[in-house]
Order: C-alpha cells, then sequence, then structure tokens
C-alpha cells in the first residue's frame, strides 16, 4: 500500500533532519581524532569516540572484516531513519578486504597502524558536505512529492496501458512480468 504524500512528506524531512543532525556532530569528533594522531589505531580510539555520545546522539565504531567504521545515530530517531556512517577506514585489511585502494588507506593510516589525522578529519569533513547536500536533496524532494507522484501514476499507466496490449506469455518469455504494477 502507498504511503500517503503527508506521511510520506513527514519521513522524509525527518530523515532530513537527523542528516543535518549528524553533520553538526562531526565537529565534535575532530578533537578526539587530533588526540589520537600518530598513534596506533586499537580499541582506546573507538572508546573516544563512544565517550561523545550524550542525551542527543551516540556514537559508535564497528569492525567488519578489518573495516572500521564511525557512526552517528540520534537517540530519539530509528535504527535506518537516524543512523549515519560518518567515515570507513582500514588498518587491518587484507588487500583483498579492501575496499579502497592501498595509497587510499595509506593516506589515513601510516605503516597501516598509524592514524593520521589530518587525512581522517579531510574525509569527516568530506563526508559533512555530503550529509548536507543529501539532507537538502532530501528536503527538494519532500517539497515536490505531490509532483512526483503525478508523474509516477502517469508512467505506471502509460506503462500498464502498453502491457497489456502484449499477450501475458509474451511479457512472460521476455521477463518483463515484475517490471510493472498491474
Amino acid at each position: 500500500m502507498r504511503t500517503s504524500i503527508e506521511e510520506a512528506r513527514k519521513k522524509i524531512q525527518s530523515i532530513a533532519a537527523h542528516k543535518r543532525q549528524a553533520a553538526g556532530q562531526i565537529k565534535k569528533i575532530k578533537p578526539v581524532v587530533m588526540q589520537f594522531d600518530g598513534k596506533i589505531y586499537n580499541k582506546r580510539f573507538d572508546e573516544a569516540i563512544s565517550a561523545l555520545s550524550d542525551d542527543g546522539n551516540i556514537f559508535y565504531c564497528s569492525n567488519s572484516y578489518g573495516w572500521f567504521y564511525l557512526h552517528h545515530r540520534a537517540k530519539e530517531s530509528g535504527y535506518n531513519e537516524g543512523n549515519d556512517l560518518l567515515t570507513g577506514y582500514s588498518c587491518k585489511a587484507t588487500e583483498n578486504e579492501r575496499r579502497y585502494s592501498t595509497e587510499d588507506i595509506n593516506k589515513l593510516f601510516e605503516d597501516n597502524k598509524r592514524i593520521k589525522a589530518d587525512k581522517m578529519i579531510e574525509r569527516l569533513n568530506s563526508k559533512y558536505a555530503s550529509l548536507l547536500k543529501e539532507a537538502a536533496d532530501l528536503e527538494e524532494a519532500a517539497d515536490n512529492l505531490e509532483t512526483f507522484y503525478q508523474q509516477f501514476d502517469n508512467t505506471l499507466h502509460l506503462l500498464n496501458t502498453l502491457v497489456h496490449q502484449v499477450p501475458y506469455t509474451v511479457i512472460n518469455v521476455c521477463g518483463l512480468k515484475s517490471n510493472y504494477y498491474a
């Protein structure tokens, strides 16, 4: 069942607000990153990030296959709604596990172990800009939901008109049956 325009708008605006909140929290992380400049990455870094949590914000690090992620989540939000990845980094991943090139990883860590704060902060600044852009894009989309719904309905109507002119066997053989909403 389709979400009403008002419900969708409210949810989209809430997600945009959480993205703006996450962007605003990045400034709290930078001093912690600077404290660990040149130090070997270990659990103390993760604990220092977690210690930034307060009444409205949760900061945490996660680890997956040698990759370490720094997250922000607004306490009052749902997990998916207000959870934002602020940056990802690796100091232990093997070459096959890296999502970034060795060159990129070496920008964040010296000898793949020591933290390079200036490069992490550069990534956090990039994420700051990205979160604000995502929020602005979501807010613009929320303002134009009526137009989007109308265009979607018109396109769907046109597609269904076209599909209903062809025998179902042809639609099935061509693999098109899951591409329309009849």
